[in-house]
């Protein structure tokens, strides 16, 4: 009983150094990114390419792809364009639409936010394309005559209930896809429905706003989902100079994060033949008797 309660304090208090050296680390580990274009990437986003979990959040993982920051909803990519930290939005665009090799840049797939951290942006709008129908619209706002020939018909519409005031049936198509595009503008109708895609749309986040950490001097994160102020003696729940430091204590230094490593490999050789001996003994006594 005595050397199976040691074990477990032994183990118990190896988590406790991992999990306090980790934050320690922390400091260092979320340092701004980048994937070459468009903006920094900071918290509540993170690369996890390059980064670990606790320097985001869960739905804001983005990955580089051809050097642009990328994030995936409804199964579809999003260039991110710009980011707006100081009021919690976003700048994305769809990456198919960006791509200037395709040679019929238009959206597939339905888009929608359920599921993720966001919500629209208040000029938000959504432009409906209608494939491969059976006859033309007369008052369809841009024709897409990439997808069009001589049978089939396609076209883009900003109210679908322009549909039922010309009784026009959308069953007579083969597709009806929503896009989201921002209306922030007022040349969006003078524009062709490439140029509005590619403007893209914004979608805003809410929770703890990083500017403050960062003024201090400190850096984002998250730690069992809790917004934490990483800085470099400790983590803090609100800034660096401001807020109650996080449960877990003093940060190491450089010096003491050594001093840690040291001490906790130390424990680690230790408990190695401590097993080793309290095994063959617990074997022993399970081993039949002659």
């Amino acid at each position: 009983m005595f050397e199976k309660s040691f074990h477990i304090l032994i183990i118990t208090f190896t988590s406790l150094m991992v999990e306090a050296l980790s934050a320690g680390l922390n400091f260092t580990s979320c340092v701004l990114q980048n994937c070459g274009n468009g903006p920094n990437i900071s918290y509540p986003f993170w690369i996890p390419q390059n980064q670990e979990s606790y320097c985001g959040s869960l739905g804001f993982n983005i990955t580089c792809k051809n050097n642009n920051p990328v994030i995936t909803i409804s199964e579809d990519d999003y260039i991110l364009k710009d980011i707006f930290y100081s009021n919690n939005s976003f700048l994305l665009a769809d990456a198919d639409v960006n791509d200037k090799n395709h040679t019929c840049p238009t959206p597939r797939n339905n888009f929608s936010i359920d599921g993720t951290p966001f919500s629209y942006g208040p000029a938000y709008a959504n432009l409906y394309f209608l494939y491969d129908c059976s006859y033309p619209h007369p008052r369809a706002t841009y024709q897409v005559s990439c997808a069009s020939n001589t049978t089939y018909h396609s076209f883009a519409v900003f109210h679908t209930e322009v549909l039922r005031e010309w009784n026009y049936s959308a069953d007579s198509c083969q597709g009806l896809v929503n896009a989201p595009v921002d209306l922030s503008t007022e040349n969006s109708l003078q524009m062709n429905y490439t140029d509005v895609l590619r403007r893209g749309f914004v979608l805003e986040w809410s929770g703890v706003n990083c500017s403050n950490c960062d003024r201090s001097g400190g850096r984002c994160g998250s730690l069992n989902n809790e917004f934490i102020c990483f800085c470099d003696n400790q983590p803090h729940l609100g800034t660096c100079d401001a807020g109650s430091p996080h449960q877990l204590g003093q940060c190491p230094s450089v010096e003491g994060k050594r001093r840690w490593m040291k001490t906790l490999r130390n424990l680690l050789d230790n408990m190695g033949p401590l097993l080793q001996r309290d095994t063959t003994i617990m074997k022993s006594r399970k081993s039949p008797t002659h």
